[in-house]
């Protein structure tokens, strides 16, 4: 995964660091900016506290989300 994140980062140009746990939060970002319950989005993490699946939420800038989600390929 970080060998395929790697050349992700350089296929794409990217100055900043990608990794994969970085996916794991911009993906659940944009789980609840499309409406998805936060209690959904904590079963799906994984997370056994509403408190830390709100972290996440709250950790990424939504401008730095939306432009992650854009770049993708797919």
């Amino acid at each position: 995964m970080r060998h395929m994140c790697r050349r992700l980062r350089t296929k794409l140009g990217l100055s900043k660091r990608v990794h994969a746990h970085a996916l794991r939060h911009t993906h659940a970002h944009e789980l609840f900016r499309e409406g998805v319950a936060e209690k959904l989005i904590q079963v799906q993490l994984g997370h056994t506290s509403l408190e830390s699946t709100d972290k996440y939420l709250r950790k990424i800038v939504a401008n730095e989300a939306v432009a992650v989600v854009r770049a993708r390929g797919w």
